[in-house]
């Protein structure tokens, strides 16, 4: 009896373990386009707002001097998790049980209604600003044609297979699609846990 709880115990933090790890690999990869973004933006940054009065303030400093050094970093992320907000809150919009789970996702701070057809409408149309804005930062990260976006206008309609780089497809669609993709299958598996849940009862 014991063995079996403690092999349960073993299987249940292996897949902790793994969905953790698979979540950093997913935010690596969805990060990287926006620390481009971030390093464009900060060309044009020479100093924080305030920055002299905000470090003569005791314990400060230090606040400071880190959102400074890692500035790029914070920016990206920021960057990356207003899209990624806008893209998940739509999702809760497909039915009651998906609005549900995506509360959850959120811990409940963030209220997801399906039956509102302007809210609806609303997060959907925000959703596809933040898809669109996304699918251009990737484009530009990983080009998928050798020359970028001036070689593809060059060469259309007539573009040639040779210059596919297909290496930078693949990071396009695995950058656009693994985090919503990632949260399909949670949606999937939680709604069909929750019918069979109750047709057995």
């Amino acid at each position: 009896m014991t063995t079996k709880k403690g092999n349960g115990s073993i299987a249940i933090w292996g897949g902790v373990f793994f969905i953790w790890v698979i979540l950093g690999l997913i935010f690596l990869l969805n990060v990287q386009p926006w620390v481009s973004v971030a390093r464009w933006i900060s060309e044009d940054i020479v100093s924080l707002p305030f920055d002299n009065f905000l470090m003569s303030i005791p314990g400060v400093k230090q606040l400071v001097s880190f959102i400074w050094n890692n500035l790029v970093s914070i920016m990206a992320v920021a960057l990356m998790a207003i899209c990624q907000f806008f893209q998940i809150l739509a999702l809760g919009t497909e039915s009651p049980e998906a609005a549900r789970i995506i509360e959850k996702i959120f811990a409940n701070r963030v209220r997801v209604n399906s039956s509102d057809e302007k809210e609806v409408a609303k997060r959907r149309w925000l959703a596809g600003c933040a898809y669109i804005l996304e699918a251009l930062v990737c484009f530009i990260e990983y080009p998928p044609y050798e020359g970028g976006i001036s070689a593809i206008i060059a060469d259309f309609p007539l573009l040639e297979a040779y210059y596919i780089q297909y290496g930078e497809l693949v990071k396009f669609f695995l950058t656009m699609l693994s985090f919503e993709g990632f949260i399909w299958v949670i949606l999937f598996f939680s709604t069909s846990k929750g019918k069979s849940t109750s047709y057995s009862d």
